[in-house]
Order: structure tokens, then sequence, then C-alpha cells
């Protein structure tokens, strides 16, 4: 981010005619290229935020929101482009679960009955990731998720919704479940004994 910070900085000053930079002039272009990914995140927090917002308002009224921006739109697009490609039946919707013994909590995005089978999913806005391979800590959350869905659950997968194309991306990571499971309790107790003194 860092380095399309400064090309971009470059080209501008290219096409307002500068052939050349003193050290003087180049470093501030530098300084704040180093704080930029704090607005990009922000910023692809904020529109990833915005499409759950949109799937919600869908799955609780039947009818498309406005969205706010073109990004939105996308991966809003991408969403329904994915359900349409499904037999998709509504469980629950940005539900929050617990862990029976109080040990970790979280809002699931949905849980349905996806072409006969029940599913945990997830979804993402993030760029594709590099080859299409999953990442790996994707299963953790959703494997989490499913112990503590109050229902059986058959099969955990994520919907990669695009925010420039409008295309989905559907990762179906049941293989990995209980892997994953066993990979995320071991995180959370490096982190309790991380912080000793977090009630549980």
């Amino acid at each position: 981010m860092a380095c399309d910070y400064i090309l971009a900085e470059l080209q501008r000053y290219k096409d307002a005619g500068y052939t050349a930079f003193t050290i003087d002039e180049f470093y501030p272009i530098v300084e704040s290229a180093r704080k930029h990914f704090k607005s990009v995140s922000n910023q692809a927090l904020d529109i990833g935020s915005a499409v759950h917002e949109a799937i919600k308002h869908y799955f609780k009224t039947g009818q498309e929101p406005q969205a706010p921006s073109d990004e939105v739109l996308a991966g809003f697009l991408a969403f329904l482009e994915w359900k349409d490609q499904h037999k998709l039946k509504v469980l629950k919707s940005e539900h929050t679960v617990y862990d029976s013994q109080g040990l970790y909590a979280g809002t699931l995005d949905l849980l349905c009955v996806l072409d006969g089978k029940v599913y945990v999913i997830d979804f993402k806005t993030t760029k594709r990731p590099q080859n299409n391979k999953p990442y790996e800590e994707w299963a953790y959350q959703l494997a989490a998720y499913a112990k503590c869905a109050g229902q059986p659950v058959e099969g955990i997968g994520i919907v990669r919704l695009d925010k420039e194309t409008g295309e989905p991306d559907w990762y179906d990571l049941t293989d990995q479940r209980d892997k994953a499971y066993e990979i995320f309790m071991k995180l959370l107790e490096l982190w309790y004994l991380r912080h000793p003194d977090y009630p549980k």
C-alpha cells in the first residue's frame, strides 16, 4: 500500500509538470505513505460493514437496500449472484453465539440450509487470496461458530463478495473444520495464558 501510494503521488506530480524532486520535497510523500495503510484499512472496514448491513436488510425485508457507494453495491450484487446459484433457506442472520463454557463468543453472518445441508457462512469483502486459495484462518472462526450454533451444523464456508467486479467466490471449508477447531482452541488457550487476569 505504501508503494502504491508513492507511485500514485509521483504520477500526480508528473501530471502537474514535475520532472525532478529534492529530498526535502520527497520526504513528506514517504512519511504520508507510512501511514496510508490505516486510511485504506478503515475504508475497507467501512465498505465491509456496509455490505453486511445491506445483506442483513435484504434478509429482514426481502428488498434490495439503497447502496451508499459503488463498492457496496458491487458487494451486494455479488451476494445476490451467489444466492441465485444455490438453494438457500436462512435460519439465522447476524446471530450472536456463545461457547457453553463462556470461553468465547461472536456473531455469525449466516446460519442456513444451503443446497440441503446446514451451513455456517461468513461473508468477506477482502481482496481475492493469492492463487484463489482460501486463508487458513478463515476456517478457525467458522469452526468455532459451528460448535455453538445451537443446532447440528454440516458445513462451513466463506462467500467472498468482490467490491470491484460484483462477482462472488465460494469457498467450502467443511473438510478443514475439525483441524481448524482444534487450532482455534489452542490459540484461545494461548490467549488466556497471555491474559491471566481476563475474566472467563
